[in-house]
């Protein structure tokens, strides 16, 4: 029972700490990894343990959400940048003005 409390309190504090942008997703998803291991009682060392399963393995396991990351965090950006989402932003409150549920339901 303790450790699913810490393993919450772990994700909450991690969140509450990229939502006010104090830790970067890139830093905060192997630190919650690492931590939930440590947490769930997983061996430091061994074949099993979070040395070779989490640090070694865990980057290549973690690749696919590590390019999705950055490349939404670099279309997000230049749609800021660009002017993309103010325009649609506009838009969207301008026919929503109209008829809003049958925007929101398309």
């Amino acid at each position: 029972m303790l450790n699913g409390i810490l393993i919450i309190a772990l994700f909450l504090i991690l969140a509450v700490l990229m939502f006010i942008r104090k830790i970067p997703t890139l830093l905060a998803i192997p630190i919650m990894a690492i931590g939930i291991a440590i947490i769930a009682g997983v061996p430091f060392g061994g074949d099993d343990g979070v040395l070779s399963q989490i640090i070694q393995k865990g980057a290549t396991r973690l690749a696919d959400a590590y390019a999705v990351l950055i490349f939404s965090t670099w279309l997000g950006q230049i749609m800021l940048q660009t002017g993309i989402s103010k325009s649609i932003i506009k838009f969207a409150a301008e026919l929503g003005g109209d008829k809003p549920l049958l925007i929101s339901i398309s």
